[in-house]
């Protein structure tokens, strides 16, 4: 599983709690929040290299 979660998003507090659980990649994204991180070039990218 891959948790991402943009710095400046209120919304998934805890979630470098929850990855380190569950054994996951995290990864965080500088200057993004709840929306604007899944517009990033940087999610995109560790989408697809998750998914490879």
């Amino acid at each position: 599983m891959l948790f991402v979660a943009g710095e400046e998003d209120p919304v998934p507090l805890g979630v470098q709690q929850l990855a380190l659980d569950w054994g996951s990649d995290l990864v965080t994204i500088p200057g993004r929040d709840h929306v604007s991180t899944l517009t990033s070039r940087t999610f995109k990218d560790a989408a697809i290299d998750f998914l490879a």
